[in-house]
């Protein structure tokens, strides 16, 4: 890409290969070639983007010319894509279409904040440490049962464990086993 200034007009112009498979520039490295060239005419408000015959394109260039238009709103710079391939104005028009949203201030930086994180751990070992105990009190219930301490006789278990058998039977989706 060059970005060109002459008189009181900025044109960026795209030539060659804007491919997803190919190196491209990044969108930061256009957007602080149009304020530097803006910089020096403050009157700049709109940067025509130009095309040559030998732009081969797909959503990368698409991609960077979007990240543009987003970054440069808020300096009153606005990219003037009118001569741009129709194809290309119109992947333009359906991601500017609706305003992004603004995530709350808890959402941004992703799922993996340190916060996000440090909740989920505590979601997490609450739950283990309730299953570990009832774990445990099956496992000390059982330990009884076998010393015969438990205020359960053996007949009574087994009728119990049968009752179960008799459930799963009749397929009552509450029984675990």
């Amino acid at each position: 890409f060059q970005c060109l200034y002459s008189g009181n007009q900025l044109e960026l112009h795209f030539s060659g290969d804007w491919l997803i498979e190919q190196a491209c520039p990044r969108a930061q490295l256009i957007i602080d070639a149009v304020v530097k060239a803006s910089s020096v005419s403050p009157s700049i408000m709109r940067v025509s983007v130009v095309t040559s015959d030998t732009l081969r394109w797909d959503s990368q260039l698409v991609s960077r010319l979007y990240q543009c238009q987003r970054q440069l709103h808020p300096q009153n710079i606005q990219l003037d894509v009118g001569s741009l391939p129709t194809g290309i104005q119109a992947l333009l028009n359906v991601a500017t279409t609706v305003e992004p949203v603004n995530q709350p201030d808890s959402q941004q930086g992703g799922f993996f904040t340190p916060l996000n994180i440090i909740r989920g751990l505590g979601a997490i070992s609450d739950e283990v440490k309730d299953f570990v105990r009832f774990v445990g009190e099956i496992v000390i219930a059982c330990g009884r049962l076998v010393k015969g301490q438990a205020n359960t006789r053996w007949s009574d278990f087994f009728n119990f464990v049968d009752f179960l058998k008799e459930l799963k039977k009749r397929k009552y989706s509450f029984v675990l086993f």
